[in-house]
C-alpha cells in the first residue's frame, strides 16, 4: 500500500513539474486529468497548441527500455481512445525529462512514420511551437 501511494505522489509531483515547464515554455495552461486512475486516461489535458496531444507522464527511479516500451504502449492506447496524438514525457531520478512522440510529428525524413522517437523536452516544445 505504501509503495502505491508513494509512487502516486511521485507521479503527481512529476505531472505538476511538467505542467509548469510547459507553461513556462509555451504559455499554455494544462491541467491534471484527475479522472485518469478511474478511466485509465492520459495524465494531462491541454488546450491551445497542446490540445491535439494526450500526454502521459512517468517518473521512475530507474528507467529501462522495457519500461519505456510499456509506457509508450499505454500512451498510444490512451491517445487512440480520445483520438489524440500520444506523447510520453518521462525521466529517472536526477535526470532531465525526455519526450517520446511519433516520428511523423518531426516531418521531413520521418513523414508518415508512426514509430516512436525520443527527443529532448526543449525539442518537443520547439516542435509544438512550429506546429501552432
Amino acid at each position: 500500500l505504501l509503495m502505491g501511494s508513494l509512487s502516486r505522489t511521485k507521479g503527481a509531483s512529476a505531472e505538476r513539474q511538467v505542467i509548469n515547464l510547459l507553461h513556462e515554455q509555451l504559455g499554455v495552461k494544462l491541467k491534471r486529468n484527475l479522472m485518469q486512475s478511474f478511466e485509465g486516461g492520459h495524465d494531462l489535458q491541454g488546450e491551445g497548441c497542446l490540445s491535439d496531444f494526450a500526454i502521459e507522464i512517468k517518473h521512475y527511479a530507474k528507467v529501462s527500455n522495457s519500461l519505456i516500451k510499456q509506457w509508450w504502449l499505454q500512451a498510444t492506447e490512451q491517445a487512440g481512445r480520445v483520438n489524440k496524438l500520444p506523447v510520453l514525457i518521462y525521466r529517472g531520478d536526477r535526470e532531465d525529462f525526455k519526450v517520446m512522440i511519433e516520428g511523423r510529428l518531426i516531418g521531413g525524413l520521418f513523414e508518415g512514420e508512426l514509430a516512436p522517437v525520443n527527443i529532448t523536452f526543449d525539442s518537443f516544445c520547439y516542435l509544438v511551437r512550429e506546429r501552432a
